[in-house]
């Protein structure tokens, strides 16, 4: 079966944002994600320079990031660990992943940068957090022993009433074992 698809196209259809430029760090492509996600139109990128979608604050550095990367290039995943700020037209920052792979064709080289905005995500994330710290309050909140387990039986979280009943110091020396195994623990190093 062939496929004929234009490339702008294919391009196009990429769920991620995609930027592509030369060795220097000037724009010679973008696809539709991109311009929705950073609000500028296909034209107002094309020959510009990538520090264009990044914040002021990071331009003098990033510069030194795109010789650094031209010098070695390799496949950089999605989401190394990095916190990655993209620049909106409208000067709004917002967070993102970003991997990159360069492209090598003849004697021209060019990087591929594919970018997410994970800003959905960090809400989520935070709210998780938040979640988390009321329910670690409450569990530590209860003045008798309190542990919760997960459906397998294992300890999820104690309160320090529990660590001090079971003679754990943190969470971290109970924290997934299972409710047999915390028992026969404490009951091997109690002092009767």
């Amino acid at each position: 079966m062939r496929i004929d698809l234009p490339f702008r196209q294919l391009v196009d259809a990429a769920p991620d944002g995609m930027v592509v430029c030369d060795q220097s760090g000037t724009i010679v492509l973008v696809n539709a994600e991109t311009e929705r996600m950073f609000g500028y139109a296909r034209d107002e990128l094309i020959g510009k320079r990538i520090e264009a979608l990044i914040p002021e604050r990071l331009r003098a550095r990033h510069e030194g990031h795109v010789s650094g990367f031209a010098s070695a290039p390799r496949l950089r995943p999605m989401g190394s660990g990095l916190e990655l700020h993209g620049r909106h037209k409208d000067g709004h920052e917002f967070p993102v992943e970003i991997s990159l792979s360069p492209i090598k064709s003849d004697d021209l080289m060019l990087f591929t940068a594919g970018i997410r905005d994970v800003s959905d995500r960090r809400v989520l994330e935070r709210q998780a957090r938040r979640a988390n710290a009321y329910l670690t309050s409450a569990v530590e909140s209860v003045t008798d022993a309190f542990a919760l387990f997960d459906e397998q039986d294992r300890v999820m979280m104690m309160n320090s009433s529990a660590r001090h009943l079971l003679g754990a110091v943190r969470d971290s020396g109970v924290v997934g074992l299972t409710f047999e195994s915390v028992l026969d623990n404490a009951l091997n190093n109690a002092v009767f």
